[in-house]
């Protein structure tokens, strides 16, 4: 079965509220299964939650860079961008 177990795992730390550990398996699965724009975009979402901005901005702007109709991405790194105005 070729499924990324890593991604969905995240997913559930995400869900759970336990970003580290997250970021930790989507960290994984960029290892195993390459850049997608939706791990990055998690990843950004961990990031904020974890009061880190800078990451965030980063994965928000690889998602992009991976897929740039990623309007979710595209969103989260306009209200950051606004922010630090």
């Amino acid at each position: 079965a070729d499924e990324d177990v890593a991604m969905e795992i995240g997913r559930i730390f995400h869900s759970l509220g336990d970003y580290e550990r997250a970021l930790e398996f989507y960290e994984c699965s960029r290892s195993q299964w390459g850049e997608h724009h939706t791990t990055w975009y998690n990843s950004g979402l961990c990031q904020l939650e974890l009061q880190k901005p800078e990451k965030a901005e980063a994965a928000f702007r690889q998602a992009l860079k991976l897929d740039s109709t990623d309007d979710a991405a595209r969103d989260c790194l306009n209200e950051l961008l606004r922010k630090k105005t």
